[in-house]
């Protein structure tokens, strides 16, 4: 399975403090109690996620939303860690961004491991911090879902900001972002072939040649890809080259980049068959 560097997710997609809020150097800081309550309710929380006992955390789930969280698919996450918290309504609820470690399952690609933005909504009832699902914002659960919007807002309300992607359209486009442009070449021994390959990422990757070409040369004119532009992979057919498969991969993301070789046989010579 490819690992995913977290840096990529977030750079990539705008997981960074603007997501949710810039940090104000003279904004008020929450009451040390309860903000130490609330880290320790989430902690309960995603580390019974993390044990595959999510029903357990049922006690930690508002009343209101117990039955959104019992019909939310629950993936398995391998480990959770605290990333940032921001309070509203006078320190009264909480947005909670976790980064998860957990498989994301992509059609037509391999199951990955990733460590992904994981948000989260508390708000404090009967002197408790309360996990909560808010269908009337679309904002997302831990778990990758949406709620259902309620009825529409009126005219001269606030528009409501966009969901935040799903973690699997997330990965997707990060797994897209470099490409070539030939995945298929057809050669013999003595050719040479030259492959282009683009980023579309907001930052530079790099690319990374496998260890065993099956007698295939290679050489990529700069490993290093700028945001938004291209380099040239040139390959030549060795004598022992054979038909097979390689994938280059990209160093910060682990998105692999298969190119398929066929190798054509020469026909021998007439001299040969006598």
């Amino acid at each position: 399975m490819y690992r995913f560097a977290t840096l990529a997710l977030f750079a990539a997609f705008g997981f960074g403090p603007s997501a949710f809020g810039q940090s104000n150097p003279f904004e008020l800081k929450p009451p040390a109690e309860a903000d130490a309550a609330l880290r320790a309710r989430v902690k309960e929380f995603f580390d019974l996620q993390v044990k595959g006992t999510p029903r357990k955390a049922e006690v930690l789930v508002a009343e209101d939303s117990k039955d959104m969280y019992y019909s939310d698919p629950k993936p398995k996450f391998f480990n959770c860690e605290l990333s940032r918290i921001d309070y509203t309504d006078q320190f009264t609820k909480a947005k909670v961004l976790m980064v998860c470690e957990r498989n994301v399952m992509i059609p037509g690609a391999p199951t990955l491991t990733a460590k992904v933005p994981t948000p989260s909504n508390w708000r404090i009832e009967d002197g408790l911090w309360m996990y909560y699902l808010d269908p009337q914002t679309m904002y997302p659960s831990p778990f990758g879902g949406y709620m259902k919007p309620g009825p529409e807002a009126p005219a001269k309300a606030a528009p409501v900001a966009p969901p935040i992607p799903s973690i699997e359209s997330l990965t997707k486009a990060v797994m897209e972002q470099v490409k070539v442009d030939k995945a298929v070449l057809t050669m013999k021994a003595g050719d040479k072939a030259e492959v282009n390959i683009s980023n579309s990422a907001p930052g530079p990757m790099k690319v990374l040649l496998p260890g065993n070409l099956n007698g295939m040369e290679a050489r990529l004119e700069n490993p290093v890809i700028a945001a938004g532009g291209k380099t040239v992979l040139h390959l030549v057919c060795g004598k022992t080259a054979i038909s097979h498969t390689f994938s280059l991969e990209v160093a910060e993301t682990g998105q692999p980049l298969p190119i398929q070789i066929l190798v054509q046989q020469e026909k021998p010579k007439e001299k040969d068959k006598k």
